[in-house]
C-alpha cells in the first residue's frame, strides 16, 4: 500500500508515521508539505490512501478535493476540531474519511487494515 502524508509539520508526519506503522514497517509512505507538493506526488505516483492535514487543504480550499479525488482512492482528512457540520462538508467536497488529530489518530491503523483487505 501507498501512503502519503500531507502536512506541514515534520514531528506531526512523523507522529502519524509512527501510528500508521503500529510497530511494524511500513515503507511505502511519502511525504508532502504543500496542496503543491501533495498534488505533483499523487499526479506521478500511485498512492492509495492520502492523509491530509487540513491547513494544506486550506491553501487552496474545499474544491481542490475534487481534483485530488482523481489520483486516489482514499482521502482522510486530519482537522483539528470535530464540528460535525464541517466533517459533513469535507466529505461532502471528496474525503472518505475525516478525523479530529486531537483524539482520533489512533484509527487510522484499523482503516488502512481494512482497506489493504480490500486492496489485495
Amino acid at each position: 500500500m501507498q501512503l502519503l502524508i500531507a502536512e506541514k509539520s515534520g514531528l506531526v508526519q512523523d507522529r502519524i508515521a509512527r501510528i500508521v506503522s503500529n510497530g511494524k514497517t511500513v515503507p511505502n509512505i511519502e511525504y508532502a508539505t504543500s496542496i503543491d507538493n501533495t498534488i505533483e506526488a499523487l499526479s506521478t505516483k500511485k498512492i492509495d490512501v492520502l492523509i491530509l492535514s487540513l491547513k494544506i487543504l486550506k491553501e487552496r480550499g474545499f474544491k481542490i478535493l475534487s481534483q485530488i479525488k482523481q489520483y486516489v482512492p482514499m482521502i482522510i482528512i486530519m482537522i483539528s476540531n470535530s464540528i460535525p457540520l464541517y466533517k459533513l462538508m469535507l466529505i461532502d467536497a471528496g474525503a472518505n474519511l475525516v478525523l479530529d488529530d486531537s483524539g482520533e489518530f489512533d484509527e487510522i491503523p484499523q482503516v488502512l487494515t481494512r482497506l489493504q483487505s480490500v486492496l489485495e
